[in-house]
Formats: C-alpha cells, sequence, structure tokens
C-alpha cells in the first residue's frame, strides 16, 4: 500500500491553509499565529475556500484545531451546522487542550448522528482514521 500523498489543490487563507489530499482528504490547519477562535466571518470566507476545493462533494475532513483557544457561540454552531455537510462526509479534528476538547464536544453535540467525528492528540491518526473511514463506506 503506497503512502504517497499529493497536494491536488490548495488555497491560503489570511488565517489558515486547505487543501485536498490525493487520497480524497481535505483538510484544514489554521496558522496558530493568526487564528485562536472562528467567527462567522472566519466561517463565511472558509466555507468559500472549502467548497471550491472539495468541488462540492462531502468528502473525508481533517481540521488541526490544537492552536484554537475560543468556545463556538451560537450564531458560528448554527453556521457550521447549514453548511458543514457541503463539503464533510466524515470528520477527524486534532486537539490537546482541555478547553479545545470543550469546545470539540459542544461542536460534535449539534450533529450528532449526522456526521461520524472523532477528535485526535495528533494528525496523523486522524489521517489513519478518515482514510479507514472511506475504505469502509
Amino acid at each position: 500500500m503506497g503512502t504517497d500523498v499529493t497536494i491536488l489543490k490548495s488555497s491560503d487563507l489570511p488565517f489558515a491553509r486547505i487543501e485536498l489530499r490525493s487520497d480524497g482528504i481535505l483538510t484544514f490547519e489554521p496558522d496558530p499565529g493568526k487564528l485562536k477562535d472562528y467567527t462567522v466571518p472566519i466561517l463565511e470566507e472558509s466555507l468559500v475556500a472549502l467548497l471550491e476545493i472539495s468541488e462540492g462533494i462531502p468528502r473525508p475532513y481533517f481540521c488541526d484545531n490544537r492552536y484554537v483557544l475560543g468556545i463556538l457561540g451560537a450564531e458560528e454552531k448554527k453556521f457550521i451546522k447549514a453548511h458543514f455537510h457541503k463539503f464533510v462526509s466524515c470528520y477527524a479534528m486534532a486537539e490537546n487542550s482541555p478547553i479545545t476538547r470543550f469546545v470539540a464536544n459542544s461542536f460534535f453535540k449539534a450533529f450528532k448522528d449526522e456526521i461520524d467525528m472523532r477528535m485526535f492528540k495528533d494528525k496523523e491518526s486522524g489521517i489513519t482514521w478518515l482514510k479507514k473511514k472511506s475504505e469502509s463506506g
């Protein structure tokens, strides 16, 4: 089984990098120095890029939230719930802090039973899980 992955498409936002990998996984990696909280304007800008990169096809999605410190507000949760399914088939999140775990758990509750989501300590574990999810259909 080959492990070579290439980047098919990418987009650099002022606060993050989005990539579509050759294994079909869509990634969102915030710049730790520029993104500490998700706001509706950040989510709106991200959505445009994510839909373009994913070609509007729901894909396995990895997001590195290890350095995002804020808690999602009601408006951010509402926005995500309305749009997440447009580009995500399953979701892996890297996290390493109790605050981030709290944010993630509140986020996951908003999507209960709609999109399979898991938290991981690192990118490699999340990507491995996404690949298994993709292979199993």
